[in-house]
């Protein structure tokens, strides 16, 4: 470092020891399997609150449908079924879902001379960085015992193009009143350690030297979302339709295969779908998983589908490409149609194959150029200057394209020459409505008036239109 910028630098304070600061004591249980640990700080009772449970439901519901995903989808390369432990697999899902954040990663090697449980019970242990003393983890040796069955299956199948093994443990943590979920995946090379897997030193009853070269990653791990409601009654989860659509979510995951999950306008903060005519010249978004063709913008193009149900249509404009979004221009579409997304195999002269289509079918059109007006019924407001009167009147638009009344500003009830009427007062009473208020003054008198606003609108989706400003007349004869 240059001499001139030393003196920027600051030394590392070290905090002194403060009696104020003390670590909480956490207790924590596994479930049968060994792939959910729940630990909390909240020593003073078991009571966790409705809310943290939900979340820590919502952790079993994805690890139950990710587990059935795996198990029922097909491996392509050996034409069998996934093993719950291929890492492809497993790593399809945590890139794809977007619920997983990757936080660290080391790698890690466990060489000892114990055997049995207690080479499972270090291994597990060093992996959580969780000294359990005396506790026994008892699904610790058909986990490690299972992991090494399914390496030396993975590693020994000459069709399958991956050699990993891994697993997942999802800890569930209750820490002073704050749900925190994390995930932890070990993973290994089959090949690498098919010795120390056919030694099985999980069963073995004798010491031997065995060492064991694993990969740890960490996920700050969010629940989903498009779970509204969880499956609180299981005998029924085959038949619930929300659980079984996220597993043929997950399955697709599993494969890598590109999802479309929704389509919405740009920057709407409500999630709202998209309405199914889109207007030329607005920005929308595709929100999916493996939408770029795994990296490969250069070889995607968005475009509407053909009348044939396969083939590329008119393009749409200003597609810009990424895994989980994609954001675009509708071109006009006047016959309703879904819109593709379409990967090529990168050849000079490309062929385009519909990877993964809208669920749904728009049409697209151009806004009216006419700006759209506001009509009152009655038509116009008419009081008797000698009598007091309320009178409600009810907006509609016309040219609305999608436009519909949501409120007003600013009315202002004011005579011919500008001065503002006390007599005559304006009130918003609903989304569509203008109440007048009509109070006689002393002495009573004809006046001419016009009555100013600002219409509030919102679009067909439910977002937030154009305002717009009209006036109309008042007289009090």
């Amino acid at each position: 470092m240059p001499a001139s910028q030393s003196k920027n630098v600051t030394k590392l304070q070290i905090p002194s020891e403060s009696p104020y600061n003390v670590q909480a004591t956490k207790k924590y249980i596994f479930n049968e399997t060994g792939n959910i640990m729940l630990a909390s700080t909240e020593l003073g009772g078991d009571k966790i609150a409705d809310s943290v449970r939900d979340v820590f439901a919502e952790v079993s519901v994805f690890f139950a449908a990710m587990t059935k995903a795996i198990s029922t989808t097909i491996n392509p390369d050996t034409n069998e079924y996934y093993s719950l432990y291929d890492y492809t697999a497993m790593q399809n899902v945590i890139d794809g879902s977007g619920l997983f954040v990757h936080v660290t990663e080391e790698d890690v090697k466990h060489k000892t001379t114990s055997f049995g449980a207690t080479f499972c019970k270090e291994l597990i242990e060093g992996l959580l960085g969780l000294a359990t003393g005396v506790g026994a983890l008892s699904f610790a040796q058909s986990m490690i015992a299972s992991l090494g069955s399914a390496g030396l299956k993975i590693g020994g199948n000459k069709k399958s193009s991956s050699t990993k093994v891994a697993n997942i443990v999802f800890i569930c943590e209750y820490l002073l009143g704050m749900p925190i979920v994390s995930a932890m995946v070990v993973s290994c090379d089959a090949k690498t350690n098919s010795q120390t897997f056919s030694v099985g030193p999980c069963f073995k009853e004798s010491s031997i030297s065995t060492s064991l070269v694993m990969h740890k990653d960490t996920y700050m791990f969010v629940t989903p979302k498009f779970i509204k409601q969880y499956s609180g009654d299981l005998d029924s989860v085959t038949t619930n339709q929300e659980y079984l659509e996220f597993v043929d979510y997950l399955q697709d995951l599993v494969k890598g295969e590109p999802i479309i999950t929704a389509i919405q306008e740009a920057n709407d903060t409500s999630e709202t779908p998209a309405p199914a005519t889109l207007t030329v010249g607005e920005t929308y978004v595709i929100l999916g998983a493996y939408l770029n063709n795994k990296g490969k913008q250069k070889t995607v193009e968005v475009a509407w589908i053909a009348a044939n149900g396969k083939s590329k249509g008119n393009p749409v404009k200003n597609a810009e490409i990424q895994s989980n979004l994609i954001s675009f221009s509708p071109t006009a579409q006047s016959n309703a149609a879904a819109i593709g997304i379409f990967f090529s195999d990168g050849a000079p002269t490309p062929k385009w194959t519909l990877a993964v289509a809208t669920p749904s079918v728009y049409t697209a059109t151009t806004p009216s150029t006419v700006s759209p007006s506001v009509n009152f019924t009655p038509a116009s407001a008419n009081f008797n200057k000698a009598t007091a009167k309320t009178v409600s009147l009810t907006a509609t638009i016309g040219n609305p394209g999608g436009l519909t009344p949501n409120g007003f500003d600013h009315i202002k009830v004011t005579d011919s020459n500008g001065t503002v009427l006390q007599s005559v007062v304006g009130t918003p009473s609903g989304t569509d409505k203008i109440s007048l208020t009509y109070t006689p003054p002393t002495p009573s008198k004809s006046i001419s008036g016009t009555v100013t606003f600002d219409l509030k609108t919102k679009k067909a989706n439910g977002t937030k239109g154009n305002s717009i400003s009209g006036s109309f007349k008042l007289a009090v004869s």
